[in-house]
């Protein structure tokens, strides 16, 4: 790890503060972000190289489209996404999105370490790879009223509760979920449900699964999340 850089850390508290202890010794200073307005906590800072270590399941923030708002409003600042999910559409997510490079959670320290030496010297990271295909095709990434589809089709039952939501009819409802099955490369409503909150396209307790699981998002699974990375 490169020393002098800054890091902030957007992530839930159990793995934020893992992933800060392991990290500090290499990088200073170190701020875990949980509040909702992240960008004004980035925009009163100064200094050298400042990298953005998001996870995709942030808990109340849609993750891809922060890093979307941080990359317009501030370029300095290089985000990197930090997944369970590694895969060809993360990574082409991540780069449309704004983000400098994407790491697999399950990957280990030493990866996660490789991934922001390389956001620090200016290096594209995506899982090891440069900036994936179809990273520069803006048609592969969904419009801002597709997120609003999706995110009510993750937080309700049905696709008729969610066309309500959103104030569209059910048949508009669907040509917006025929275009996002289309650029995720996914087959059906319930496999959007539950691959949006992974990939970051919505926030992680929007989710119907989030909320009736007793496991999603408890603090005993994060802590094992976390110390998968810390092996």
């Amino acid at each position: 790890m490169p020393t002098g850089i800054r890091l902030r850390i957007a992530a839930a508290a159990t793995l934020a503060e893992a992933l800060a202890r392991s990290i500090g010794p290499h990088a200073l200073p170190i701020h875990i972000d949980e509040g909702r307005d992240y960008l004004w906590q980035l925009a009163d800072q100064a200094g050298g190289p400042l990298i953005l270590l998001i996870a995709t399941n942030l808990p109340e923030v849609a993750a891809l489209p922060l890093a979307e708002r941080v990359a317009g409003t501030l370029p300095s600042v290089r985000i990197v996404m930090l997944t369970r999910s590694p895969s060809a559409l993360q990574a082409r997510l991540a780069a449309l999105y704004g983000a400098f490079g994407a790491v697999a959670q399950v990957g280990g320290l030493s990866v996660l370490h490789t991934a922001l030496r390389a956001a620090a010297e200016g290096v594209p990271w995506f899982f090891g790879a440069p900036i994936p295909g179809g990273a520069l095709d803006s048609s592969l990434k969904p419009t801002s009223r597709e997120l609003d589809v999706l995110a009510a089709l993750t937080s309700l039952a049905t696709r008729k509760a969610a066309a309500a939501a959103t104030g569209v009819g059910i048949d508009t409802f669907d040509k917006h979920l025929a275009s996002l099955r289309k650029k995720l490369g996914v087959s059906d409503f319930a496999q959007l449900q539950r691959l949006a909150p992974e990939i970051g396209l919505v926030a992680g307790l929007a989710t119907g699964l989030a909320r009736t699981s007793s496991t999603a998002d408890s603090p005993s699974l994060r802590a094992r999340m976390a110390a998968s990375l810390l092996e």
